[in-house]
């Protein structure tokens, strides 16, 4: 019987490093209060990220460590609900 061919390739590991980025909140709300002091909270906001990935990698061609930058950003509409107490 055949088995799976047996494939002894050397994977070079990647290293990934995060950098510090940017983030922001910004949102409007609204309470609508009971007698008693608690209430209903409304919040309709925008949040904004952004971050950059760093991979680096070995060729398996010519040996060469080979860095990859990726950048992210993140937009995002932000509806909060809440009860106050």
């Amino acid at each position: 019987m055949y088995g799976p061919p047996i494939m002894d390739w050397a994977v070079a590991p990647s290293v990934s490093k995060f950098h510090n980025g940017f983030y922001t909140d910004l949102g409007l709300g609204y309470m609508v209060g009971t007698k008693k002091g608690g209430g209903l909270v409304l919040s309709l906001g925008h949040s904004y990220k952004s971050l950059e990935k760093t991979v680096s990698y070995m060729d398996w061609r010519t040996q060469e460590t080979i860095s990859d930058v990726y950048h992210y950003d993140f937009n995002r509409i932000v509806l909060k609900v809440g009860w106050k107490f």
